[in-house]
């Protein structure tokens, strides 16, 4: 489309030049375009509260059930007017006014059954009881009127007599709860103070009842019929499956607010049943009383669901599940799955949560997902509102790490961003335990952090396999490609092509390696070889890679930052490594005090590994420290042309047990049988990698790798 300014000056241009251009090529270039605008606005929405009641001025025990009904009701009709959530909070209100009653200040006559004698008419009254005096009253009692015969000292019923209640004084109300004030008429007759009425005392769920329950009973909402679900449950006895009844708040947490929620969605044009049905004088107070219930809704749609800070989780979940996650149940068979960011951050919020399964038991964090197709975490990264422009927030905290099973399916996730120097645990995944993460692509990611990695920032006990990162890993401590620290587990068939940076145990691939259980010594009999990992729990770093430039401070490693109980095998690195000591072309440093420790069949491929003056630098290992394993390096190579820090291919400790490796010329890593021979230097990797003559090897079945062979690597032949 034109530019309407520029298209106005083109069309001036011609008008004054009508000599010039001719009838023929007048219209030429030109072409017509019209726009047509169109406005409009959001989503509507109209619940309404709705109530009906029986006006009972004189209320009294034997009125039995009052008619109270209070519901919610969604007016709107679709398409424009969308689906809302709906919760009633009910306050109560009672005073009770003391009464005196006003007597006579003479007795009366009373038959046998102490009611007063009473005549129509004085002539009678006095016909009867001659010689009398007589008074004409009402019993404020019992309502009775006429004329009252006073009684005289010896009267045969005289002993009977009584004095009448003639009035009653009422005394000023007081409230049945203390502190409560009653709410006062702004218009007389019609509209209560807002604001009194809404302080009224909140009718809990949790048995805490108001002072009132010791006069007013309630009827909450009953089934249709004795088949129909009942319409109203506790919390604390709901199964956590979404329906069409009202869910009364009755948890620790938030009891005090009193809200009861309508367990699903309520579309428009429908209604809720009713939370309450009727009331029921239990006990009549003694004196007169004023009684009421007040009832406040609130409705919101889903996206707004977060200003309710204080809905409890179960509720939420119940909530939110259906959209989180559209289809599976979280099993392994059935796995949620992940189509969209917004479920992605759902599952982070969730996990970090410790939000149980309301909709198929269990625990968020324990459940199995899988990704729908790829995922852009734009909405959630660099320039966006989120998290304080902070970006993402990772999926799982050391106090509630991930311990389920994701699996990327081959998709990849795009715009990830983290910009935190505070933040532990940066990366797509904060923490896992015991957790599963596979076939799983991150790509173009730029994580900065305290402690990061690329996928997963610490892992205990964890698998990940098939998985990627490329992009720019940072932080102030350990950091890796692909994981930041794993204690035991197995990370296999992983790369990581970009930038990693940190400030110690610094890695291509692992930024540190470790047992999750020491063994002081470790358990090898007589065998003092990393070939040996029995009766033990180890980390295990094999079949993986790194392309990445590798810098930091200390423990800086092409693959791996330091090893400190775990065994890297058949990985190799070809990015440039640099720090400031112990910096190694596939692991910065390696100690074996505790535990099976070493690495083994490994290759340093990288153009130059440098360390700070005075620092230690190795072309497979910077340093290794050992003391009940003898041989923590097995049968490892490294090329020939690298260059150390003086800038040189001089490297003092070469042969394939030792810091520097085995030799490895450039036509040797060039040709593609290389990796898959047995010689004396080297044992052929597994069918897990493809070589390809003139290529660095990639991973089999581990999508986004070209296995380019580096300048540094083709014309040093």
């Amino acid at each position: 489309m034109y530019n309407k300014r520029t298209l106005r000056k083109a069309l001036l241009i011609l008008a004054m030049l009508p000599g010039i251009i001719g009838t023929t090529y007048a219209y030429k270039d030109y072409t017509q375009h019209k726009s047509n605008e169109f406005d409009g606005k959001g989503m509507l929405y109209d619940a309404r509260l709705v109530e009906n009641f029986t006006e009972t001025p004189d209320w009294k025990i034997s009125d039995g059930q009052i008619t109270k009904q209070i519901s919610a009701a969604n007016m709107g009709t679709p398409p424009e007017y969308g689906p809302v959530y709906v919760r009633l909070q009910l306050k109560e209100y009672m005073e009770i006014s003391a009464q005196t009653f006003i007597y006579s200040d003479k007795r009366y006559m009373t038959d046998t059954d102490g009611k007063y004698i009473v005549f129509p008419t004085q002539a009678e009254a006095l016909a009867a009881y001659p010689g009398h005096n007589t008074a004409q009253m009402t019993d404020y009692v019992t309502g009775v009127t006429g004329w009252f015969i006073e009684t005289k000292p010896h009267d045969d019923n005289g002993e009977y007599g009584k004095f009448v209640a003639t009035g009653e004084k009422t005394d000023a109300p007081v409230p049945v709860i203390p502190g409560t004030v009653r709410a006062t008429d702004t218009v007389s007759g019609f509209n209560m103070a807002v604001t009194q009425e809404c302080s009224y005392p909140v009718h809990r769920w949790d048995g805490n009842n108001l002072q009132t329950a010791d006069y007013v009973q309630w009827q909450l909402g009953a089934p249709q019929s004795p088949s129909d679900p009942p319409p109203v449950i506790k919390l604390s006895e709901w199964n956590g499956k979404p329906g069409p009844f009202w869910i009364l708040d009755d948890s620790s947490q938030y009891a005090s607010s009193g809200w009861a929620y309508w367990g699903e969605p309520l579309n428009p044009e429908s209604s809720t049943s009713d939370l309450l049905k009727s009331v029921s004088l239990i006990k009549q107070p003694d004196g007169s009383f004023y009684y009421v219930v007040h009832a406040d809704m609130q409705a919101v749609s889903l996206d707004d669901l977060s200003q309710w800070t204080d809905m409890p989780g179960e509720i939420k979940d119940a909530y939110t599940g259906s959209t989180c996650f559209i289809s599976g149940d979280g099993t392994a068979a059935n796995p949620y799955i992940i189509t969209t960011a917004a479920q992605l951050a759902c599952l982070a919020d969730a996990v970090n949560s410790n939000r149980p399964d309301a909709v198929n038991g269990g625990y968020y964090a324990e459940k199995c997902y899988m990704l729908g197709n790829d995922i852009d975490l734009s909405a959630y990264g660099k320039g966006a509102a989120f998290n304080d422009g902070k970006g993402w927030m990772p999926i799982g905290t050391y106090a509630d790490p991930f311990k389920g099973s994701f699996d990327g399916d081959n998709k990849k996730i795009t715009g990830l961003y983290i910009n935190d120097d505070n933040l532990d645990i940066a990366g797509l995944f904060g923490t896992l335990s015991n957790g599963t993460v596979q076939n799983l692509g991150i790509a173009d990611a730029d994580i900065t952090g305290n402690s990061a990695g690329g996928v997963v920032s610490d892992a205990t006990e964890s698998n990940l396999t098939n998985c990627y990162f490329t992009g720019t890993v940072s932080s102030s401590g350990l950091v890796g490609g692909v994981v930041g620290s794993a204690a035991g587990g197995n990370i296999t068939n992983c790369y990581s092509m970009g930038s990693v940076s940190g400030g110690g145990n610094v890695g291509g691939v692992v930024g540190l390696l470790f047992s999750d259980v020491n063994h002081y010594p470790p358990p090898l009999g007589t065998n003092t070889s990393i070939d040996d990992t029995t009766n033990g729990t180890y980390g295990n770093l094999s079949d993986c890679y790194s392309t990445s430039a590798v810098s930091g401070g200390n423990c800086v490693g092409g693959v791996i930052g330091c090893i400190y109980g775990g065994v890297v095998a058949n990985c190799y690195a070809a990015g440039a490594v640099s720090g400031a000591d112990n910096v190694g072309g596939v692991a910065g440093y390696i100690d074996s005090d505790i535990d099976v420790t070493g690495v083994k069949n490994c290759a340093a491929l990288n153009p130059r590994v440098t360390a700070a003056y005075g620092g230690s630098a190795g072309r497979v290992t910077g340093t290794y420290h050992y003391v009940y394993l003898q041989y923590v390096l097995i049968n490892n190579t490294a090329f020939s042309g690298m260059l150390n820090s003086a800038g040189t291919i001089d490297w003092a400790n070469i042969g394939s047990n030792s810091p520097d490796g085995a030799n490895l010329t450039a036509d040797t890593i060039i040709a593609a049988n290389f990796w898959k021979t047995t010689t004396s230097d080297w044992n052929a990797w597994s069918s897990t990698w493809i070589t390809t003559e003139g290529k660095l090897p990639i991973l089999a079945g581990l999508f986004g790798q070209d296995g380019a062979m580096p300048s540094y690597i083709a014309e040093n032949r």
